[in-house]
């Protein structure tokens, strides 16, 4: 019985983790960051999201949900309940407003000092009109180094690979 109990157990967790596969179709990337409310506890960042649709016929969306990773670390989580058309085989950028801790923030951010680099990670889930979640993430590395900031010292990019 016990034997039984655990196959069962495991046959829910493998179908449970097919549910959350990404969406061959569909990606999502980083394209800006711009720096919002900055308060004693948190600090409100809008990034700007680029969702693709590779699919021959479009998508409508209802609403979607974006978890931010910083060196592997969740920092926030952007919420946007914007109904939009991701048209057939086109893309749309859309900003998200993001609350992050001040003190995740800073560690990050002084680790990266210390190694010119930081990873990010987007995870993003679109709500589809019809019903449904599609899943889409991609990640990637900022290198400080290869960071040029112009005079004004604006630096409201979100370079990286």
């Amino acid at each position: 019985m016990k034997r039984l109990s655990g196959l069962a157990a495991l046959l829910l967790l493998v179908a449970g983790c097919t549910t959350f596969q990404p969406d061959e179709d569909f990606d999502v990337a980083l394209v800006t960051v711009t720096s919002g409310d900055v308060q004693p506890w948190e600090t409100t960042l809008v990034f700007t999201v680029r969702l693709q649709n590779a699919r021959p016929q479009p998508v409508r969306l209802v609403g979607a949900s974006h978890k931010i990773y910083l060196d592997g670390t969740k920092v926030g989580t952007g919420l946007s309940r914007e109904a939009v058309t991701l048209p057939a085989l086109s893309d749309l950028a859309q900003p998200v407003t993001v609350r992050i801790s001040n003190f995740n923030l800073a560690r990050k951010l002084h680790a990266a000092s210390q190694t010119g680099r930081l990873s990010y990670e987007v995870r993003s889930t679109l709500y589809q009109a019809s019903g449904g979640g599609i899943r889409a993430s991609k990640s990637g590395t900022i290198d400080f180094s290869s960071l040029s900031v112009p005079p004004n010292g604006s630096t409201n990019g979100l370079p990286g690979r």
